[in-house]
Order: C-alpha cells, then sequence, then structure tokens
C-alpha cells in the first residue's frame, strides 16, 4: 500500500499535467503553481532536496507572472461588424462546435436584422463575440457572449457588463435578458451577476445595467 508521501507525489504529479492541458494561461499558472507547491512539500518530506529547489523555483516564477497578470493592464474594444461581415462568418464556422457546447440553441440568421454583431477585443484581438436582439417589447437579450479558449477568465465578459463598457449602454435600457439551458452557461451568467427570473420563463435570466 502507497505510503503518505507516495500519495502527495502522485496529487502534485497529477496536478502538473492537468495544469498543461488547460487553454487558459491563467489556469495553467494557478492549477502549476499548487501542483509546484504539492512537489516542494513531497521533497522536502523524502529529503529529496534538488525535487524540492527546482519545485521551490517553478513556484517564484509562477507567482512572479501571476502578479505581473495581475497588474498589466489589458485594452478592451467592442467593434461592430454587420450581419454580412466574411469575417463574422468564418469565424462562427470556425468556433461552431464550441459554440455549441454553451449555446446549443444558438444559431446564425445573417438575414435577421434584429441581430447586432459586436466583436469584443482584447489587446485586439477578438477574443469574444456578442450578439444581441431586441424584442417586440423593446427588451435587450444576449443571443450570444462567447469567449474563445485561451480568453476564459472572466474578463471579457466583465468587460461586457462594465460601467467602461458603452456597448450595453448606448442600447437605451436598463435591463438585459438571457436564455440558456448549459448549466455551464448558467453558472457563468450567475458569476457575471445575472439573477434567474422566472416570471420571463424558464432559464430566464436579467442583468440589471
Amino acid at each position: 500500500m502507497a505510503s503518505l508521501a507516495e500519495w502527495i507525489g502522485y496529487l502534485a504529479s497529477i496536478l502538473i499535467a492537468v495544469s498543461l492541458m488547460m487553454r487558459s494561461v491563467l489556469r495553467l499558472r494557478v492549477i502549476n503553481l499548487i501542483g509546484a507547491i504539492v512537489f516542494t512539500i513531497y521533497g522536502l518530506w523524502i529529503q529529496a532536496y534538488p525535487v524540492a529547489m527546482v519545485n521551490g523555483f517553478i513556484i517564484f516564477i509562477d507567482l512572479y507572472y501571476l502578479v505581473d497578470m495581475r497588474r498589466t493592464k489589458e485594452y478592451f474594444q467592442p467593434l461592430m461588424v454587420f450581419r454580412d461581415s466574411t469575417y463574422l462568418k468564418q469565424f462562427l464556422a470556425y468556433y461552431a462546435q464550441d459554440i455549441a457546447k454553451f449555446f446549443p440553441d444558438f444559431a446564425f440568421h445573417p438575414e435577421d436584422a434584429q441581430y447586432q454583431y459586436f466583436f469584443i477585443l482584447r489587446d485586439m484581438v477578438p477574443a469574444g463575440l456578442v450578439v444581441l436582439s431586441v424584442d417586440e417589447q423593446n427588451r435587450l437579450w444576449v443571443a450570444l457572449d462567447y469567449a474563445i479558449p485561451g480568453y476564459r477568465d472572466f474578463k471579457t465578459g466583465r468587460y461586457v457588463f462594465s460601467q467602461q463598457s458603452t456597448l450595453l449602454h448606448k442600447q437605451g435600457t436598463q435591463e438585459v435578458f438571457a436564455i440558456t439551458e448549459s448549466p455551464l452557461h448558467a453558472r457563468y451568467l450567475k458569476k457575471i451577476g445575472y439573477d434567474p427570473d422566472p416570471s420571463m420563463g424558464a432559464n430566464v435570466y436579467r442583468y440589471r445595467i
């Protein structure tokens, strides 16, 4: 039967392996940091000091980059595109399968003028796409709020709904609605600041600007 020290070593190995599977740089750094801490404890426990020393250095590196990421001020900007945009069509086609995981009911309607399409530029990289629509009662709905892999640290979403963003404030409404049947998307909506609104229907969430 494995000893406690061996189990700690297994846990550290798993954490390091999982960190390398992360597309988000932030998640990679955080999980890698935890793995390095556990590996350092393991190295000291079994008196494998080179192991402890190397992982202690990795802890320093991860902390340095995490602090640097925290301090770095990123540039966000919405960019409206027309529904016949070639890039918009290629973007939606390229990420179609990934979008379907979070927005299984989303469909691109280039012929429908009620939809507005905005890329969210993050340091000039199109990190996300927001699709808005207005219903007959002049209520604003978020049909799509998608962030590409590698930019799912909630910063893009928080920008969309922040006071610094003009995207929603220029729509002339104090409330925004979204509907979802995806547990992952529902968790995201709650984290951003949406609240369930049963009065509007099942799986409907309301955000007050």
